[in-house]
């Protein structure tokens, strides 16, 4: 849970290592990761995964962790993300129905019956 100050109190992991996970941000800023290890981004996923998932909305995208360690694919490219999301079941309802998936799913589906 962020302290006042916005500081992120859980398990020691900082700020910097908490955007890494979320957003990707502390990457972009810094060009290199706040984690020792892939082994210490796990753990550090392990402890704030459940936190993060409720906290923020994901609608049609899920956090840099989640794709890292939860979805086994690892590192995939921004454009693929919805319809690895949609092959992998990891969509809501709302996602499923949203018209952006619908038509996505569809012209991935034209594309293959060429």
């Amino acid at each position: 849970m962020p302290t006042a100050t916005g500081a992120y109190q859980t398990a020691h992991i900082t700020d910097r290592q908490r955007d890494e996970l979320t957003d990707g941000w502390g990457l972009l800023y810094d060009g290199e990761s706040h984690f020792t290890s892939d082994n210490h981004a796990a753990r550090a996923w392990a402890t704030i995964r459940d936190e993060v998932m409720t906290e923020r909305r994901w609608y049609l995208q899920r956090p840099r962790g989640w794709w890292l360690f939860d979805s086994g694919l690892g590192r995939v490219p921004e454009a693929d993300k919805i319809e690895l999301l949609h092959d992998l079941g990891a969509m809501t309802p709302r996602e499923m129905g949203a018209d952006i998936t619908k038509r996505r799913i569809a012209a991935r589906t034209a594309r293959k019956e060429r």
